[in-house]
């Protein structure tokens, strides 16, 4: 997703700006894939894994393989 022609005006770039002292977890979630705004919103936060919270409703890794654990 793009916002405007220059690399500064890039989603990615546009989120390290808003949250830099999340920039690792920011490259990360775009070299997995194509996070959307309410994942770069909730690193606001300090969800320690936003693409987790998103596919199962937490960000806890041990909630999560429960989770996982107890899929049909």
């Amino acid at each position: 997703m793009a916002f405007g022609d220059k690399e500064a005006e890039q989603l990615e770039s546009l989120a390290r700006q808003a949250i830099p002292e999340r920039a690792i977890e920011i490259t990360r979630l775009f070299t997995q894939g194509s996070p959307t705004l309410s994942m770069l919103d909730k690193l606001q936060f300090h969800h320690r894994s936003p693409l987790l919270l998103e596919a199962l409703g937490t960000d806890s890794p041990s909630e999560a393989i429960a989770l996982v654990l107890c899929l049909d």
